[in-house]
Order: C-alpha cells, then sequence, then structure tokens
C-alpha cells in the first residue's frame, strides 16, 4: 500500500513535552490514574491515525434515491483536525 498524505501533521506537539505519569508505560490501558495522563492519551489518539492508504465504499443517491450498488474509492490523503485546548492533540481525521 502507498503512503498516505496526511494534511495538518505536527511533528512537535505540545502534548509530547508533557511527562508521562504512568507507573506501566507498556500497557496505555494500565495508565494510573486510568487515562488521566495527558501525554499517554494524546500519544493514543495520534495513534489512530492511519498511515496507509484504505478504501471505502460508497453509495450514489440519484433523484433522492440511494443507489444499491457500491463504488471502491481509495482514500489517499486525509486532513488532521486538532484540538484547541493548547495541547495539539488529534481531535479526529477525515477525507
Amino acid at each position: 500500500m502507498d503512503k498516505l498524505k496526511i494534511h495538518n501533521i505536527i511533528n512537535d506537539n505540545v502534548w509530547k513535552k508533557i511527562p508521562c505519569c504512568c507507573l506501566d508505560k507498556t500497557n496505555p490501558e494500565k495508565c494510573f490514574p486510568l487515562m488521566k495522563c495527558i501525554h499517554c492519551q494524546c500519544e493514543t489518539q495520534e495513534k489512530s491515525c492511519p498511515k496507509n492508504n484504505f478504501y471505502v465504499y460508497e453509495r450514489k443517491i440519484t433523484n433522492g434515491k440511494l443507489s444499491t450498488t457500491r463504488t471502491k474509492r481509495e482514500i489517499k490523503e486525509i486532513w488532521i483536525d486538532r484540538s484547541t485546548d493548547g495541547l495539539e492533540s488529534v481531535r479526529g481525521w477525515y477525507f
């Protein structure tokens, strides 16, 4: 698969400068206190973004009616929606 083009990517995010407060860094689900570590929470959100091209299946609407046939479309680029809380963490992504 080809590498996905990602818009609004930041290499030196603010959240990366916040130290991790977890006792067991190998398992984010055991983060102490439970998912209160800002660093691990932001890291998990960053890892949720796809890195490679992917496919979606779409149905078209014609004259107000939804088609029964689906078409396959390759997604080659996404846009990252970042938080506005000063951490620059990933809030979501769209294509």
